[in-house]
């Protein structure tokens, strides 16, 4: 729960900065933690727009599959 609340912060704080590469990885990596079926589905889902912003093709293809199992897409 501490490292969890860590996350959240970090993703805050990459949101005020405006670095969407952490911002990024900060959503790949808070939707691996979670086992709520909503929140793992939004944290993909802003990890694919920031994949695509970004021009990350592969990790968007990777998302977009993941997304499209989840009956997300």
């Amino acid at each position: 729960l501490i490292y969890r609340d860590k996350l959240h912060k970090k993703i805050i704080r990459f949101h005020n900065s405006g670095n969407q590469l952490e911002l990024l990885n900060a959503y790949v990596q808070a939707s691996k933690l979670t086992k709520n079926v909503n929140e793992k589905a939004f944290f993909l889902t802003q990890s694919y727009v920031f994949s695509l912003e970004l021009g990350e093709d592969k990790l968007s293809e990777s998302i977009y599959k993941k997304l499209k199992k989840m009956k997300r897409i």
